[in-house]
């Protein structure tokens, strides 16, 4: 979201001529979150705030414009949450590839086994330490996991369309074969569209670590 400090109601003085109170102050008129712990902080006197739900003190013109507006990949930590299972999978094809004409116990076979262990450990390392410790492991894995769901919806769908458009061209299609058709592709949409939620809820685990560990000044 952006930022629009004009809707954060600048405080004046009352007709006394003495400076208001928090009770006098304008109230926020912007949906902010609370970084620590999600608390709407709508509605509260502004522009200092201690969140109701955990106490934390904000700066909300500054929590504003921190709050996330931008695509999901962009979020900070996200990448090093992802970059394990990148290295998983493009892993997983060079190694295929070199052991299919090595073999799996030849020097050269165990090399690259060896270096593709060491090497994602060491990524996964950087991710315990990019998003709160086994927070980040947690993450970490469960991108791998997303990245599998994606690969697995995305060729299974692809193979269903190929499929039914080859035996619909040769006559071969009946009832039952279109309903499991129907059905296993239903299934597929459906990881799909649970990878696209849960890769927007790490995302926004990372937003909210960010702004932990960066208190508003």
């Amino acid at each position: 979201m952006t930022t629009d400090e004009s809707k954060i109601q600048k405080p004046s003085t009352d007709t006394t001529g003495n400076p208001p109170t928090s009770q006098d102050s304008g109230a926020i008129e912007i949906d902010v979150e609370c970084p620590d712990c999600e608390y709407n902080l709508r509605g509260l006197p502004g522009p200092i705030v201690s969140c109701p739900e955990c106490g934390l003190e904000s700066d909300v013109p500054v929590l504003a414009a921190r709050q996330w507006d931008k695509p999901w990949y962009r979020a900070p930590g996200f990448n090093a949450l992802g970059i394990p299972a990148g290295w998983m999978f493009v892993g997983w094809i060079v190694a295929s590839i070199i052991l299919a004409n090595v073999g799996l116990y030849s020097p050269l076979g165990l090399t690259v086994i060896l270096i593709g262990i060491l090497g994602w450990c060491v990524l996964m390392a950087f991710a315990y330490r990019a998003i709160g410790g086994f927070l980040g492991l947690g993450l970490a894995l469960l991108i791998h996991v997303v990245l599998i769901g994606y690969l697995t919806s995305l060729i299974g769908g692809f193979v269903l369309v190929t499929v039914g458009i080859l035996n619909a061209m040769e006559g071969q299609t009946n009832t039952a074969s279109t309903l499991w058709g129907s059905l296993w592709f239903a299934i597929l949409c459906g990881v799909f569209w649970g990878c696209r939620r849960a890769e927007r809820a790490i995302a926004g685990v990372c937003i909210r670590h960010y702004l932990r560990r960066k208190p508003t000044q």
